[in-house]
Parts: structure tokens; C-alpha cells; sequence
């Protein structure tokens, strides 16, 4: 009968640090060195391990989200250029060709 119980307490413990990483609102001065130091001198080392570990992931998602817009926009940029070549190419073939019809008379 106690060994199910062993097994459960490191599950709550588990389950009560990542609900502690949910609770916090993950901005810059949550994710700062001090209010992390503070974390782990108040609340415990695992909890200011996982308040960092959250920040990283966050940062790391909103970097990603940041090349992606970028990326986006970088292939706007190219489509639009292309276009633009493409429309001054036709109209100066078309002109060429009107001057060497001319010429050819």
C-alpha cells in the first residue's frame, strides 16, 4: 500500500513545478536575472531552473517567430522585384521590337 503513494509524490512535484512556470506571466522582467535569483532564493532552485528554462523557450519561439516574419517579408520583397523585371522587360522587348519594325521599313 505505501509504494503506489512513493510513487506518487514525485508526480505532484513535478506537476507543481510546471504549474508554477504557468502561473508567471513570461515578460522581461520576470525572465531577468534578478527576479530569476530571487526565484531560487525564495521559492527553491527547481523553480528558478524552470522559470529559466520557460524564459529560454519563450525567447526561443519569439526568435523564431521574428526570422519567420522577416523571411516573410524578405520573400515579398523578392516576388515584388521580380514582377517589377519582368513588367520593364516585356515593355522594352515590345519597344525594341517597334524600333526594328521601324528601321525595317
Amino acid at each position: 500500500m505505501i509504494r503506489p503513494f512513493l510513487f506518487t509524490i514525485p508526480l505532484l512535484l513535478v506537476g507543481a513545478s510546471n504549474s508554477f512556470a504557468n502561473e508567471l506571466d513570461i515578460t522581461d522582467a520576470t525572465c531577468s536575472v534578478s527576479y530569476i535569483n530571487e526565484v531560487a532564493q525564495k521559492e527553491g532552485l527547481e523553480k528558478a531552473q524552470t522559470l529559466a528554462e520557460n524564459c529560454i523557450a519563450e525567447g526561443y519561439t519569439d526568435l523564431k517567430s521574428q526570422f519567420s516574419k522577416a523571411g516573410d517579408s524578405l520573400m515579398d520583397h523578392y516576388e515584388s522585384a521580380k514582377n517589377f523585371i519582368n513588367d520593364k522587360t516585356d515593355e522594352y522587348s515590345e519597344k525594341a521590337e517597334n524600333i526594328k519594325k521601324e528601321l525595317m521599313r
